[in-house]
Formats: structure tokens, sequence, C-alpha cells
């Protein structure tokens, strides 16, 4: 299982199918019981393999980053859907998926270069579509995104040199600040409370957590910890 997510009753999954390796995605209710087989989904047609995904259920809808390519679709599809962005770079990594109130943004990195899209939603349909990928913020050359997480109005951005802290426009676009604590260990993860936010990484060369207070502004994008 390369990642997984959920919409609150339904866990989703994208793995390789084990007896031809190629992309599957499969659902399971979180309340079946153990003996209760999951439901595949779709298997891919030409028979690609997956070897980097990420996954989320965001706005009502399931989005996809496997290999290189950018899938939305939902959680009653049956089929492979057709990709609706492809990196030009087949080596592009793509990490972590989040959502604002009008954005839906996906990181990743290539080399040491990292960046974050966003996919403006269209409403002239019943059901918005995603459109062409945009660039909402790039990282310093070295600094890579493993994970995003929307909060409070604020996009909170795990690397690998440690933790900064972005605000969101009405359209969509990111402004990030400083680095707000510099780590020899990616951060990887997020969770919240309240005004806390507890970051997963590393402290003193152990695995350990960090917390945040978005309530503490100290200075623009910079708060307490």
């Amino acid at each position: 299982v390369y990642a997984a997510t959920t919409d609150g009753q339904t866990m989703y999954w994208v793995t390789n199918d084990t007896i031809n390796g190629k992309l599957r995605m499969e659902k399971k209710l979180i309340s079946a019981s153990t003996s209760t087989a999951p439901t595949t989904m779709f298997t891919h047609p030409s028979g690609e393999t997956v070897t980097n995904a990420t996954i989320a259920y965001v706005k009502q809808r399931i989005v996809l980053a496997a290999n290189n390519k950018i899938y939305e679709f939902p959680t009653s599809q049956s089929t492979m859907p057709s990709a609706v962005y492809t990196h030009p770079s087949t080596s592009y990594v793509f990490t972590s998926i989040t959502e604002s109130g009008t954005a839906i943004y996906v990181s990743g990195f290539e080399g040491i270069k990292s960046s974050i899209f966003k996919f403006n939603l269209d409403t002239n349909n019943a059901m918005p579509v995603l459109t062409s990928a945009i660039t909402a913020a790039e990282l310093p050359i070295g600094e890579v995104v493993h994970r995003l997480f929307n909060y409070l109005g604020y996009m909170i951005i795990g690397t690998n040199k440690g933790i900064r802290v972005a605000s969101i426009d009405t359209y969509g676009s990111l402004t990030y600040g400083p680095i707000l604590v510099h780590l020899d260990q990616s951060t990887y993860d997020f969770c919240a409370r309240d005004s806390f936010v507890w970051c997963a990484t590393g402290v003193d060369g152990e695995p350990g957590v960090i917390r945040l207070d978005l309530s503490l502004e100290i200075s623009p994008l910079r708060f307490a910890r």
C-alpha cells in the first residue's frame, strides 16, 4: 500500500495488483469485519506500476498522485480516470495533498527542487473539476516538501529542513514565512487541536514531536512553539 485516505466512513488505498503488478485502487468500509474483502475500484488498463503515490479525500472527491500523474475521481469511480495533470518529468515525486477554501494543493520534488502546485476549481459543471496546475510556491533549492496541512486559514509546510507556515489569500495563492524550527530530520506529518499544531519530526537526534501555537504570532508568519 503506497497511500491511503478516508472520507470518514470508507478507507481508500492505492497499491499494485499482486498478479500483474499494475496500479489498483481499493476501498473498504471502516466498520466492515476483517473477513470482508475490499472492493477493487479500478486497475490501470495499460499496466502502469505504482512506484510512488499520495492520496487525499478533498472537496468531496479523491485526489490521487501516482508516479508523475495526478487524478481526481468520486468515491463511486469504477474505471481508471484520465490524469488531470502529468508532470513533464517521469522522475517527479509527489508527496502530499491538501485543500483550502478555493483550491487543492499538491506538493512534490525532483532532485533538490521542490514546488507546491495549486489546482483551482471550475464550477461550470454540477461537480467542479480540476483545471490546469499552477505553481503556488517554490521552496529554496535543497528544501524538499514532505507534508502539507491546512489549518485555521494557514498552510503548514513540513520539509527536510524544518517547518514553515504560509498564509492563503482569497485566490488560493501562498506566501510562506521563514523556517520556524531548523531540523536535521524531515517533518513528515501534522495534527491539530484548538490553536495548536503538533509536528512529527526529530528532536535532538531522536524521533519526536514539536508543537506550534497559531494563536501567538511573534512576527509575520513566525509563531511560538
